[in-house]
């Protein structure tokens, strides 16, 4: 179920716009740190 609620989370992010590299749309990594909290 955790795995299931970040894939939710990041599919609800706005859509990223590419990075350009002059005028040229380019790749890039990023990371997206998720954290969960688990109450029992």
């Amino acid at each position: 179920r955790l795995e299931k609620e970040a894939i939710r989370v990041v599919k609800s992010l706005p859509k990223m716009i590419p990075a350009k590299q002059r005028g040229v749309p380019v790749g890039v990594k990023y990371t997206l740190p998720i954290t969960l909290e688990v109450r029992i």
